[in-house]
């Protein structure tokens, strides 16, 4: 698997892989009604401006000539985050990859680019009741931050979210074996 810059012509799977990981990953946290009405064309124009404007990093897990996954990152939008801090804004694996690894390398690659960018720490947030991405970044190396916890609204509902941080060169960024 490969992991490699985004192209613009890419952002109709980019979407199409970010809204079925949503209907997947927040069916029982998310309104059922939100996400069915999840537009792959909305999500596409939306990364295309995000690709097209360099708004952030994107990059892709490629195998065989498909996208398995992307992630999304740059700068930390958390109030007094230190200048030496990143952020990933998103990550999303098709449904149809999960546990097999794609996830673990678009970290880790991330992670390589981190101190090039002039980042040595990373944050992210997580869905409170999303417990699969929770045990994924713990995984990988992320600790939850104390006093961290904010509430979000999607679709309707009010929604716990928790920041996890990790230092650049710990956990999977340390680890370059492949598949881990």
């Amino acid at each position: 698997m490969i992991v490699r810059r985004a192209k613009i012509e890419e952002c109709s799977e980019i979407a199409r892989i970010q809204v079925s990981s949503w209907r997947e990953a927040y069916r029982d946290i998310i309104p059922e009604a939100y996400l069915s009405k999840m537009s792959v064309t909305e999500r596409e124009a939306r990364w295309s401006r995000i690709v097209g404007n360099n708004q952030s990093c994107t990059r892709l897990a490629i195998e065989k000539d498909r996208i398995y996954g992307f992630i999304s990152f740059g700068a930390s939008r958390e109030n007094g985050a230190l200048e030496y801090t990143g952020e990933i804004y998103a990550l999303y694996v098709d449904p149809r990859q999960w546990s097999r690894g794609v996830g673990r390398q678009l970290v880790r690659e991330t992670f390589r680019e981190f101190p090039r960018l002039g980042f040595s720490r990373c944050q992210v947030r997580v869905l409170s009741e999303n417990s699969n991405a929770i045990g994924f970044y713990q995984h990988v190396g992320f600790e939850q931050c104390t006093e961290s916890t904010r509430l979000v609204e999607v679709g309707g509902a009010k929604l716990s979210e928790t920041l996890f941080e990790a230092t650049v060169g710990s956990g999977i960024a340390s680890n370059t074996t492949p598949g881990n």
